[in-house]
């Protein structure tokens, strides 16, 4: 099985740093920071290799020097995203959202928008929500032996007709 790829160990490395931001290490993240290190190490399907988790135990010690221009070089914006949300939790594990765990973040949020085009998301997924909208998903009957179901369905149908989005 093939090693975990420099982009995923970088991404794991910057998150478990995230827990250095606010200038101190409560018992709460170094127990988080363990037991994520630990699921890594017996995780295989990430498949990190003996010498990647020892450098991921060292960043226990030790600050990302240049944080902000690690994560704007992932390339790839799910990889951004899920990083943001990891260290969100990173930075909730201690009960406390400091304000240097805040501008980071925020900073971050920027970052992981930089070079998108919200508009053309938003018109791709509005684009894709529609084409989803057909009688017979939206109207399917999972169970065809429960007459209720048949029954509900077919009301839910009467009262939405034309549009054949979920009601609401």
């Amino acid at each position: 099985m093939e090693q975990v790829s420099q982009e995923k160990f970088k991404l794991w490395r910057l998150a478990l740093a995230t827990i250095h931001v606010d200038g101190k290490v409560t018992a709460e993240e170094e127990e988080w920071f363990n037991t994520s290190i630990s699921k890594l190490e017996i995780n295989k399907i990430l498949n990190f290799s003996t010498q990647q988790i020892e450098d991921l135990r060292e960043s226990l010690h030790t600050l990302a020097n240049k944080f902000i221009e690690e994560f704007r070089s992932i390339k790839k914006p799910s990889d951004r995203s899920i990083l943001l949300h990891i260290i969100k939790i990173a930075c909730y594990t201690d009960d406390e959202f400091s304000p240097e765990e805040r501008e980071l973040y925020r900073e971050l949020e920027i970052a992981c928008h930089e070079n998108i085009d919200i508009e053309a998301v938003k018109r791709q997924t509005y684009a894709m929500e529609i084409e989803s909208y057909h009688e017979d998903e939206v109207y399917k009957v999972n169970n065809p032996n429960s007459v209720f179901e048949r029954v509900f369905m077919s009301i839910l149908k009467l009262l939405n007709p034309g549009d054949y989005k979920f009601p609401t």
